[in-house]
């Protein structure tokens, strides 16, 4: 890596995709996407009717605040494959990949603890999971639980659910749950993200092998069910998000027995280079769509994800392609980087053997504004 990129401090991602447990091969021609801090950014390549599309992410994470709108703070990193609990496979996952071509709807999904109420111990209580436009409500979930022993704290993963072996809706579960569905007892409950091996989900791939998705290029079928990507729980898929709307959380914090915070008006925009010689103006903007809102109560904070594809003229232009990602909060425009500092971030991807990208700190002096 040049010592200018690592002084510009650039964010850069070539990153290649995987929703399975076997690791592709770094992409043959690394496509680049930079962001300055407060942003974390990755590209997605993919084939779908012979044609060849570029989906570009970014992902920015804001701290709660109670009673007002949450505040930048570092980013969670990228996730390009699935994260389970204490790292090991036959457990349910923590946190779910990233790096999905498309999104139908709006994945919305909570990770941490309940938090029990003052009070005998292993009293029954509930905890609730809300967005609200307003006095619209967009999302209001609830889940029932029941400590055993002194709990307070619950963790809220699908081994504390009921399930188990054999279970297509829950197969980490148990017989005897902590976390319940209040209108059936019966049925897994739960607000954490459901993995790419859960078995409801991989019913979705139908005839697809799942090794067209664990390539450099993702390789999709004319019947694809692109609800596969969707990794939040049926009910907590949501149709639109404004990014404004309030997040209540009941039970789910430490030390408050209810939350109220508000998304921050956050939205992200790219910036496309190096496709002139392809018909595309230099710099072409790009608003990206917010389709996934993860809210870790443990970390008390929330990260947004937006993503935006384009088709590519042909294979040369993968090689060509540059994009600038930038996210702007209500009086905040984002910080652009300048075209000849994505030049750089693309050559060190080149050259660097790591296939999931390098990331750098981005000082504000090094970044364009607008």
């Amino acid at each position: 890596m040049s010592r200018l990129a690592a002084r510009r401090g650039l964010t850069l991602a070539t990153r290649r995709c995987s929703h399975g447990a076997v690791k592709p091969e770094a992409p043959p021609v690394p496509s680049a996407i930079a962001a300055p801090s407060g942003t974390a950014a990755a590209g997605v390549m993919w084939r779908a009717r012979g044609r060849l599309h570029l989906t570009v992410i970014a992902k920015a994470t804001f701290a709660f605040v109670d009673g007002a709108p949450m505040i930048p703070v570092e980013p969670q990193k990228i996730i390009d494959a699935d994260i389970h609990h204490h790292n090991h496979p036959g457990r349910s996952v923590r946190l779910t990949s990233d790096l999905a071509p498309y999104l139908a709807r709006i994945d919305v999904f909570f990770t941490g603890h309940a938090h029990a109420p003052p009070g005998p111990p292993a009293a029954p209580f509930s905890v609730r999971l809300a967005l609200f436009a307003g006095e619209r409500p967009i999302l209001d979930k609830a889940l029932s639980i029941e400590p055993s022993g002194a709990e307070k704290a619950i963790p809220l993963a699908y081994e504390r659910a009921f399930g188990g072996i054999g279970m297509a809706d829950n197969p980490f579960g148990t017989d005897r749950p902590a976390v319940l569905d209040p209108s059936r007892r019966d049925r897994p409950a739960g607000f954490a993200p459901l993995g790419s091996v859960w078995p409801s989900r991989r019913r979705l791939l139908g005839r697809t092998p799942h090794k067209a998705l664990e390539g450099p290029i993702l390789e999709i079928p004319d019947d694809f069910d692109w609800s596969y990507f969707q990794a939040a729980p049926p009910d907590q898929r949501v149709e639109a998000l404004a990014g404004d709307e309030w997040l209540v959380l009941a039970g789910l914090h430490p030390t408050l027995a209810a939350l109220r915070t508000r998304l921050p008006g956050a939205r992200a925009l790219a910036r496309v280079h190096g496709l002139s010689a392809f018909g595309v103006t230099e710099g072409q903007p790009l608003d990206l769509v917010l389709d996934t809102l993860h809210v870790d109560g443990d970390r008390q904070s929330c990260s947004l994800v937006w993503r935006r594809s384009f088709p590519l003229a042909e294979a040369a232009a993968l090689a060509a392609v540059r994009v600038v990602v930038g996210v702007e909060v209500p009086g905040a425009p984002p910080a652009w980087l300048a075209p000849a500092e994505i030049a750089i971030a693309a050559q060190s991807a080149a050259a660097t053997s790591d296939p999931a990208g390098v990331t750098l700190n981005v000082s504000d002096q090094d970044a364009v504004s607008t």
